[in-house]
């Protein structure tokens, strides 16, 4: 029973960090455009320029958001804030990369009322911009590594109740619910990192292979469950 109780809380951490690990991956999409709206604002004319204003705004908005979730939490969205030492370290001086000098500069570039003005603007914040994008870069990277370990530890406990319950098989009738309830945990955890996989190939193909080995190992300890499902099942019937 305890193996059973660690392993649904085992499970539905990595599941927590795969909804996270979505939200860390949206960071370099909003780099990436605050990088092309910025240009917009600082040299187009006219419907070009209000688009990229508007384009500016929003991905500042969506910027704030995205890190007070990661910070703080954010229940309506399934994000839980994040705990890791490293993570908490990483993101912290992003955000103050942000909140120092990045964002008040294009806030000021955002009403600036001339073109040469917001150009002069963009110009300033160059440097704050790529120490930004970096940080953000960095900061997926560690997030992506973190969640690799969480998918490691839990793929170990999956082996380790498989294993102790082919050494216990009287108890087979007692492991039965919790088996069945682990499973299913399995199989949302095994959607929920395929999900984040997804977000995390949208933003940069250099993530690829370790995405992919994300969910290889969740597929691994499921099919460890299984097995030992499918063989508590046929004693049973015996």
């Amino acid at each position: 029973a305890t193996l059973i109780g660690v392993g649904l809380v085992s499970l539905n951490t990595i599941r927590n960090q795969a909804v996270t690990m979505k939200l860390f991956a949206k960071g370099r999409t909003y780099a990436t455009a605050l990088v092309d709206s910025s240009d917009g604002v600082a040299t187009a004319q006219g419907q070009a320029r209000e688009s990229a204003l508007a384009e500016m705004r929003g991905t500042i908005a969506k910027m704030d958001q995205r890190m007070n979730a990661l910070l703080s939490g954010d229940p309506t969205e399934g994000v839980t804030a994040v705990r890791d030492p490293r993570v908490v370290a990483q993101l912290t001086t992003t955000l103050g990369h942000w909140n120092g000098a990045l964002k008040p500069g294009l806030q000021r570039m955002a009403v600036a009322p001339t073109v040469k003005e917001a150009s002069a603007l963009q110009k300033s914040l160059e440097q704050p911009l790529r120490e930004f994008a970096k940080g953000t870069s960095d900061g997926v990277d560690l997030a992506q590594d973190v969640l690799d370990e969480e998918v490691r530890q839990a793929e170990w406990l999956q082996y380790l109740f498989a294993t102790v319950m082919l050494g216990a098989l009287g108890f087979v009738r007692w492991f039965g619910r919790g088996v069945r309830k682990l499973l299913e945990a399995v199989r949302e955890t095994a959607a929920s990192v395929a999900s984040a996989t997804a977000e995390i190939l949208a933003g940069t193909t250099q993530q690829a292979a370790g995405a992919q080995e994300q969910a290889a190992s969740v597929a691994r300890f499921a099919d460890a469950v299984i097995v030992g499902s499918a063989i508590s099942m046929l004693i049973v019937r015996g």
